[in-house]
This record gives structure tokens, sequence and C-alpha cells, in this order.
């Protein structure tokens, strides 16, 4: 799949692959400090965005998938980067967000975590997907229990040098939770 390829929208947001171009947003994103409280290493400097984008880019060219930028579609305002990353440490793909914490009108954080889920079930026809957390990171637990990911059995994992929990779901379960709720059932469209 072409990063071109893997721009799509949802019902509320507008995903696109992170480019070059998304660099004067992630440095606003990753120099917040609020937003990066719970990142080792805390905010970036212009360097270390300039390096990240260039890493962003190589994984989507290696692997055909990795971070968008999500926008909201009405106002095509930048809320943050949301997607899905390979996992060495323990051999799957998870998915990974950094969003604004500012209050909107729908539900950003689920809405983006169910379209990258959705994403690798539907296009990279993987059998599960993986998130990570760290434990004080009170914001990803609370979303965590509203979707059908669970800790996983292997439940601490050291990821970027620090320890956090890792949960895990399959293609049946997450299929299963998006049947049950209609509402957040998020049919990827292309643009």
């Amino acid at each position: 799949m072409t990063i071109s390829e893997a721009l799509f929208a949802t019902r509320h947001l507008v995903l696109e692959p992170i480019q070059n171009r998304h660099f004067c947003n992630l440095l606003r994103l990753q120099g917040d400090r609020r937003v990066m409280r719970h990142i080792p290493g805390g905010t970036r400097s212009r360097e270390q965005v300039a390096s990240a984008i260039e890493r962003y880019t190589m994984h989507w060219s290696k692997f055909g998938h990795g971070m968008w930028s999500v926008f909201c579609g009405k106002s095509v305002r930048f809320l943050g980067i949301a997607g899905l990353q390979r996992a060495e440490e323990f051999d799957g793909v998870h998915v990974a967000m950094l969003l604004f914490q500012e209050p909107r009108e729908f539900d950003v954080a689920l809405e983006a975590f169910c379209a990258a889920a959705i994403f690798g079930f539907e296009h990279l026809d993987v059998q599960e997907v993986f998130a990570l957390t760290r434990s004080r990171n009170s914001a990803a637990l609370k979303l965590l229990e509203r979707t059908p990911f669970r800790r996983a059995q292997q439940s601490r994992v050291v990821f970027g040098g620090v320890r956090q929990q890792l949960y895990h779901c399959d293609r049946f379960a997450f299929h299963e939770y998006l049947d049950s709720r209609p509402e957040l059932y998020i049919r990827p469209a292309r643009c």
C-alpha cells in the first residue's frame, strides 16, 4: 500500500500518513508538555520532530502502515497523531496515539483508536492488534476499558526503554465489539 492509498476518513476524522508538510503540527503536538507527559524523554526539539517524521515515512514505506496525522473532518483542525507501529518486542503491531487534550464534540480518542485497529484487521489482515500504555496514564487506561482490548498474558513489556502494560485484541473480539456498538463502527472511506 502506498502512502497516498492510506489516506482515509472516518465519521468525524481525516487521517493522512505523516509527511514533512505536517512538521509544524507535530512540533506543536510534541512540544506540548501535557501531551508528552507519559512519553519517555518528554517534549521534543525541532530536530527530534524532523527525525521522527523521517522514521514515520520510512515505516510506511517498509511496512505499508504507520502513523497518521489526525484532522477534524469538518474544520480540518489538527488533533494529533494515531496509527499502527510494528513492535519487535512482542512481534506484532500496536496502536499508538498522541492527541491534544482539549474538549471536543465527539470522542476523538475512541474514533482514532478504532480506525487504527480496523486498518490493522482489514487492510493488513493481522489476527491480533496490541496496545501499550504506562500504568499511570489514566486517560489511556480509561480508553482501553471502553474497547475489547484486554491485558495480555505477558502483561508487562519493556518498550522504548520503559516498562509498559500490554493489551491485545483479536479480530473476532474486535468485530463482535463493533457489531454490538454500531455507532462506533467506522468503515474507513477513501478520501
